[in-house]
């Protein structure tokens, strides 16, 4: 019964025999050398996915309040798809936008660097955000097991930034000025969605909703 194992404790303590029954299961806890509370990957995870919100909306006010809320929602609830739908709404956003990957005018930040952040940004905060699903507030995450996240990440960059970069090069050549941007504008966001399908935690399109709940 539940508080039957305070009480046997107290009654030892008063030299008293413990009353008959099962006796509560003893605590086991386990001590990781170097490891981080679960805590700090929700708030990690919390803090990219408000800078995704303010990178997207420029910095605006707007984009500031979304991103808070946002970042409570994973704080709160890790494992709903709130990242997932934050990164839908980025892409339409930046679709609908300015095109990022346009030759920059003179005196001009190019787009470049924040389409590279912002698909920085979003691989992150998925990865996060998944791992935060899996993991209570109190609860810790092994070093090791962090560093094999970042070298899944890494290695995704690697081939998205490369790939960002060939279609810039693309862009300004000859066949870019020959074929036209729209084209290739279409061939980025079918690009986006595969690899948007592909980096996706596989737990929220199957049990996202039931997980989490601590």
């Amino acid at each position: 019964m539940p508080g039957r194992g305070a009480g046997d404790r107290v009654r030892r303590a008063l030299g008293l025999p413990a009353r008959r029954g099962v006796p509560s299961p003893p605590r086991v806890e386990v001590l990781l050398d170097g490891a981080v509370p679960g805590s700090v990957v929700r708030i990690a995870a919390a803090l990219v996915v408000v800078g995704v919100v303010v990178l997207v909306t420029g910095g605006r006010t707007v984009g500031v309040v979304l991103g808070a809320v946002a970042a409570a929602g994973v704080l709160w609830r890790p494992a709903w798809p709130v990242v997932p739908v934050v990164v839908l709404l980025a892409g339409f956003v930046v679709l609908a936008g300015p095109d990022l990957l346009a030759a920059p005018r003179p005196g001009e930040t190019p787009g470049l660097w924040r389409a590279a952040a912002l698909v920085l940004g979003c691989h992150v905060a998925l990865r996060l955000t998944e791992l935060a699903s899996r993991i209570a507030w109190r609860g810790v995450v092994d070093l090791a097991l962090l560093a094999a996240v970042g070298r899944s990440v890494l290695g995704v960059q690697l081939v998205v930034q490369g790939a960002l970069l060939a279609v810039v090069w693309l862009r300004s050549g000859p066949v870019g000025a020959q074929a036209g941007q729209g084209w290739l504008r279409v061939l980025a966001v079918v690009a986006v969605v595969g690899v948007t399908l592909l980096v996706v935690p596989r737990g929220w399109l199957r049990d996202g909703w039931r997980r989490g709940e601590d």
